[in-house]
């Protein structure tokens, strides 16, 4: 390998690390915290409800309802039409074959002493349920107390494809569901890639050694 070729595959490496750690790059992420008073049967902007509604909550003027970290802004997933509704990104999220996505979210019982919620929550490709590419369900949610726990679903898709993140209080029909805070989705990183970048690192090296080498021998037969 002449010198040309090897900068060459050095920047090519170079290059092709930076196109995947770009890849994996916060694309969302939500604390509700624009909530300025509290908006019965209303989802956050960048959110719809549907087949029932949500309650954007405030800080302070709901029903005791306390967001995470005392934060301004929380969704109570049970709004107050006796129906939930199913909470979705009202936009959908370009999903890359063989990365995986991280979807996670701070929630608590619903704070009012209600019957325990169970929570579904994860990605769609449709609407309303329709379409439901990977789910993890949450049983046993308390109602009492304002202790948030922190829930993680990982989805690889086997092919590129466009998904909506959603959250839903199977159930319910009491107006009062699990609080939601702190949405966030995340690409992992790929380990594949960083163990090809420096593999081919490591063949740089070699073939560099080799050149070395070879040079140095040539040097020594010339000497004698």
């Amino acid at each position: 390998m002449n010198r040309p070729a090897f900068y060459a595959a050095g920047l090519f490496i170079v290059c092709f690390s930076a196109r995947e750690a770009a890849a994996t790059a916060i694309p969302y992420s939500d604390n509700f915290n624009g909530a300025t008073t509290t908006m019965l049967n209303y989802a956050p902007p960048g959110w719809v409800s549907d087949n029932g509604t949500v309650d954007w909550v405030a800080k302070g003027n709901t029903y005791g309802i306390t967001c995470f970290n005392n934060s301004q802004g929380c969704v109570d997933l049970d709004g107050s039409t006796d129906h939930a509704g199913v909470f979705e990104t009202a936009g959908n999220f370009n999903l890359l074959a063989g990365h995986t996505y991280e979807l996670s979210a701070e929630v608590s019982g619903n704070q009012r002493g209600a019957p325990a919620n169970t929570l579904e929550f994860g990605f769609m490709k449709g609407t309303n349920l329709s379409g439901v590419l990977k789910e993890s369900t949450v049983s046993g949610i308390g109602g009492s107390g304002d202790t948030f726990t922190l829930y993680t679903l990982f989805y690889t898709p086997t092919t590129n494809m466009s998904a909506r993140a959603f959250f839903y209080d199977v159930g319910g029909n009491d107006d009062q569901g699990p609080i939601l805070d702190n949405v966030k989705m995340t690409a992992v990183p790929l380990p594949a890639a960083a163990w090809l970048m420096l593999s081919g690192l490591a063949a740089l090296g070699v073939v560099a050694r080799r050149r070395t080498s070879a040079a140095t021998a040539r040097e020594a037969a010339e000497a004698h």
